[in-house]
């Protein structure tokens, strides 16, 4: 009698050769399983990075833009209330963006 033998897949699920149909498609469904659950994770990877990138991103221009602001407000006083409203919806687009990832 011919032992069935075992291989691996590239998923890391381990299976017989010459076993039964059942249990193969068991195995082909584990497989798929696998390799389904491993998407998800790669994309809520991708997810997570993109999400630290945008929030690093409008934390830098928030800061860089504050100090701008600063240096018109000594620049040109009489446009402080417009440099403030400006970095405040900039600001507000920015948490929008952030908050929605």
């Amino acid at each position: 009698m011919h032992e069935p033998q075992a291989v691996a897949r590239s998923s890391g699920v381990v299976y017989r050769s010459g076993s039964p149909p059942s249990v193969r498609r068991t195995e082909r469904d584990v497989e798929r399983a696998v390799h389904h659950e491993h998407g998800r994770a790669v994309v809520a990877a991708a997810r997570v990075n993109a999400a630290g990138y945008v929030t690093r991103t409008a934390l830098l221009n928030a800061a860089l833009l504050s100090r701008e602001e600063e240096q018109l407000i000594q620049l040109a006083p009489q446009g402080e209330f417009r440099y403030r409203a400006i970095l405040e919806a900039y600001t507000m687009v920015a948490v929008n963006i952030v908050g929605g990832m």
